[in-house]
């Protein structure tokens, strides 16, 4: 974990927000049928995509680094809810989402491809107004990320978050911190846990890296709009 240390900045560009003002999303005609019919966008569950590996690679990655900084000095007050997280994803199965899928590339051979084989349509979805894909916090788009050197970034820079509201609580609540936190222990791990899970939802490998994909997660149900 090295090469990742003290190169953690928050800065704007690191939303994790699509900026493209045009989305396109591909499918074959029995998928545009069904999209025409419903007048709506469908998603897949992860369990039944390529994308769950992704889930279980980003598990992997931020294993990797809540192991990591566990043991540095600065998180020995956060280490305890990093020490839970780490037992929650050891004994987690893979989350109940949703995904759809969409390119910021309107003819894109890797989409036809992937999604077309036997002939299909890009759809456009204009960004440049209100959009039905952006309802928050339940719907969001957000760039996929295929650097790993990104994920790790993005992994430590929401831990530093919630280690940061962490110090903010412990301040708050002073002396009665230890009776607070021994309550509230398993509530900053879920909390830190889920965050992490819908981020991972936006790793793909970096094999991938020509589909210049978009990803809008949900939780619970197949219809976004």
């Amino acid at each position: 974990m090295k090469s990742y240390q003290n190169k953690w900045k928050v800065r704007r560009s690191e939303i994790p927000f699509t900026t493209s003002k045009f989305i396109y999303h591909y499918t074959d005609l029995f998928g545009f049928k069904g999209i025409v019919e419903s007048k709506g966008v469908w998603a897949s569950h992860i369990r039944y995509m390529n994308d769950a590996e992704e889930v279980l690679h980003g598990r992997r990655l931020a294993l990797r680094v809540l192991s990591w900084l566990a043991q540095k000095p600065e998180y020995s007050s956060f280490s305890d809810v990093l020490k839970r997280v780490i037992d929650n994803i050891n004994r987690s199965n893979v989350p109940d989402y949703y995904i759809a899928c969409f390119s910021r590339r309107g003819d894109s051979l890797d989409q036809w491809r992937g999604y077309c084989q036997n002939g299909g349509v890009s759809i456009e979805f204009s960004l440049l107004n209100m959009h039905p894909f952006m309802i928050l916090p339940v719907l969001r788009l957000s760039d996929v990320i295929y650097s790993d050197y990104m994920k790790a970034r993005r992994i430590i820079l929401k831990i530093k978050r919630y280690a940061y509201e962490f110090e903010m609580d412990k301040m708050h609540y002073g002396e009665e911190f230890p009776r607070y936190i021994d309550e509230q222990l398993e509530e900053y791990a879920k909390h830190l846990l889920l965050s992490l899970e819908y981020m991972f939802l936006t790793f793909k490998n970096n094999a991938f890296n020509n589909e210049h994909e978009v990803t809008c997660p949900h939780v619970g149900h197949q219809r976004l709009c």
